[in-house]
């Protein structure tokens, strides 16, 4: 796999915040650009537990990461969560998601994190096969309880 020259990974933006409305909606998570501008902005300022980096190709942002340092009370180590990993589809199959996956994992051990977990959707078999590539393994079992 050839990855492109001109991938940039940068800390995200406020500036951003159209780019990524756009990338999430890809994924089917529509989300409204004065609420994902209010959330980037506090990420970004208040938490030292959290990072979003964006992927940028000839100045165009192609994909974005968002990562969580989650404590653990009855581990030593903290939990590195992967929340969202978005690469668009014109630039998919390129190397862009495995620069940010890379970018993540930084983060996350300079954060002590010894373990990263990241989730995906049952029907998404391609995000499945790059996860195991980068050498993640499958574990079965999450309980989601939503608020009603």
């Amino acid at each position: 796999m050839h990855t492109p020259e001109l991938v940039t990974i940068r800390t995200a933006a406020l500036g951003d915040v159209e780019a990524l409305v756009a990338l999430f909606a890809q994924l089917g998570y529509p989300v409204d650009g004065e609420g994902l501008e209010s959330r980037l902005r506090r990420l970004l300022s208040e938490s030292p537990l959290d990072a979003v980096y964006v992927a940028s190709v000839s100045g165009q942002v192609a994909g974005v990461v968002v990562v969580h340092v989650e404590p653990m009370l009855h581990q030593e180590c903290p939990l590195g969560r992967i929340t969202a990993l978005v690469v668009d589809a014109s630039h998919r199959q390129l190397g862009v998601g495995r620069k940010l996956v890379a970018a993540a994992e930084r983060f996350l051990h300079a954060a002590g994190c010894a373990r990263v977990e990241v989730t995906s959707a049952e029907h998404r078999g391609d995000a499945h096969r790059f996860y195991v590539g980068l050498g993640f393994r499958e574990k079965r079992i999450r309980f989601v309880k939503d608020r009603h």
